[in-house]
């Protein structure tokens, strides 16, 4: 048994500082869980330093591939490769398994291309992102209260690199599998910008690897690729860690919880969790599922009137002309107001006239102000 372990870059989360100690401890807890199980097997880690990121990986990965091929071609008995690095870098990688008939085990990359088993017939994944992963447990949960239109907001994180990838597999799965055609979902999808476990995953792919490896041999089968990938999908491994499920699409299964923000308590209750091996949605705390504040029952799929009120044109066109006909009458009153007051203004003027009331005509030229009295004084007819 050949194991060639590739590890591309230092990123924090799957990079050779903190996966290669991984690998490391899980195949020293394996051999003593396991005696004697890896006697007569070679360990190579193939280490690529000074790579930034997920495309630099995947550019670098072509001259790892060539020193995989080198160590295959020179070696006997099977090979299997395990790789922590993001979709990008493992995807050439996976083709290569594919056409040399090696078992890849990966613990990072997980995206919804290698579900594609006719390319893919050799890789399984321990990270979650397949049918048994986030995305079939929130289309479960939309379909569980009909809700048929939703947004989604799925954030780049270009400016972190190390968690870029994780966050990204997730939004592509949910453009692959949740905005399709036959989906029957409106999606509404927005990309912006704003500690995975990946270490982990690698010491439990070994872990799980060590298990099959076990029962293949006390069965004296052959070791072959195919035998070794039938036996490690479809199944679930307890570990030093944690159950570990992979499914029957050779990606990790995990269960979903749905969350609940109370207002009195400031924290998130779970409500609901998708059973990813049983495939459905379950309900955890009743009082926290049926809380709709200020309603009785889960808000319908579409809203009365729609989003837009474009459902309902006889009320809305109704509520226009209520606006236009409070629009005329208040024009109507001001101007009844206006016109009043100019008549009450010239029948004053007219009933003092025909009382028999003096009026002074005083032209203004006429009107001077003498500066050292200030006061006016009469001359014959006018005022000066």
């Amino acid at each position: 048994m050949n194991i060639i372990i590739l590890i591309l870059g230092e990123d924090p989360n799957y990079g050779y500082y903190s996966t290669a100690p991984m690998y490391d401890v899980a195949f020293q807890h394996v051999g003593q869980i396991f005696p004697g199980l890896f006697a007569n097997t070679t360990r190579h880690v193939l280490y690529k330093k000074n790579v930034l990121d997920c495309s630099s990986a995947a550019a670098n990965m072509v001259e790892l591939m060539g020193q995989v091929v080198a160590r295959v071609d020179h070696s006997s008995g099977p090979t299997v490769l395990f790789s922590p690095g993001c979709s990008l870098e493992v995807g050439p990688l996976a083709d290569l398994a594919r056409e040399m008939d090696l078992l890849l085990l990966a613990s990072t990359s997980s995206d919804v291309a290698f579900m594609n088993k006719q390319r893919f017939p050799t890789f399984v994944s321990f990270c979650p992102t397949g049918k048994g992963g986030q995305v079939p447990g929130l289309i479960l949960f939309l379909k569980k209260y009909g809700w048929t239109t939703i947004s989604v907001f799925c954030e780049a994180l270009s400016n972190y690199f190390n968690v870029a990838s994780v966050f990204g597999l997730h939004c592509r799965a949910i453009k692959n599998l949740l905005i399709t055609p036959s989906s029957g979902f409106t999606v509404y999808y927005q990309d912006f910008d704003s500690v995975n476990d990946d270490s982990l995953a690698a010491y439990e792919a070994v872990d799980a690897f060590a298990m099959v490896f076990q029962e293949i041999m006390s069965l004296k089968q052959r070791t072959s690729t195919a035998n070794f990938h039938r036996r490690l999908i479809n199944r679930t491994f307890v570990t030093n860690t944690r159950n570990v499920t992979i499914g029957a699409d050779a990606y990790r299964q995990v269960n979903t919880l749905f969350h609940r923000f109370d207002p009195p308590s400031q924290k998130f209750e779970t409500g609901w969790i998708y059973n990813s091996p049983a495939a459905r949605i379950e309900t955890v705390n009743v009082e926290v599922a049926n809380r709709w504040h200020g309603r009785t029952d889960p808000p319908p799929a579409l809203p009365l009137c729609g989003f837009y009120g474009q459902l309902c044109k006889d009320a809305n066109l109704g509520q226009e002309t209520s606006k236009l006909l409070a629009g005329v009458i208040t024009s109507i009153c001001l101007l009844a107001i206006f016109v009043g007051s100019v008549i009450h203004r010239i029948s004053r003027s007219n009933a003092y006239d025909n009382a028999g009331g003096r009026r002074w005509l005083l032209e203004g030229t006429c009107l001077l102000l003498r500066a050292d009295t200030r006061s006016m004084r009469r001359t014959g007819a006018s005022w000066r």
